[in-house]
């Protein structure tokens, strides 16, 4: 998860616009890494956190064309992002992600 870690800080802090800097240097919103689609990273890393403040990423993200409903390619699991966020509870993001489309 090289690739995708280094937004962390910047996903954690809300900080929009070092985010959107970052998301400049990826090919596509829609960019794999391990199977794993950077949407459902996102919100694999955010799942267990439902504190507002994050809004604005995901509508930048569905504004540069990120598809929020790909699976992570696995044997194991296929799981999107409305996935991770309903399987740990997280209204508020799950809600979003719907409000999205």
């Amino acid at each position: 998860m090289a690739k995708f870690e280094k937004f962390d800080d910047a996903f954690y802090a809300g900080d929009t616009a070092e985010f959107k800097k970052l998301l400049t240097k990826l090919k596509s919103p829609n960019e794999k890494e391990d199977d794993e689609p950077f949407i459902v990273y996102l919100a694999r890393i955010l799942a267990s956190d439902d504190s507002p403040g994050k809004e604005d990423i995901f509508k930048l993200l569905k504004d540069a064309g990120c598809n929020f409903n790909v699976a992570e390619d696995s044997d194991y699991s296929a799981r999107t992002a409305l996935c991770h966020f309903a399987f740990n509870n997280n209204l508020h993001y799950l809600k979003l992600l719907i409000s999205l489309g």
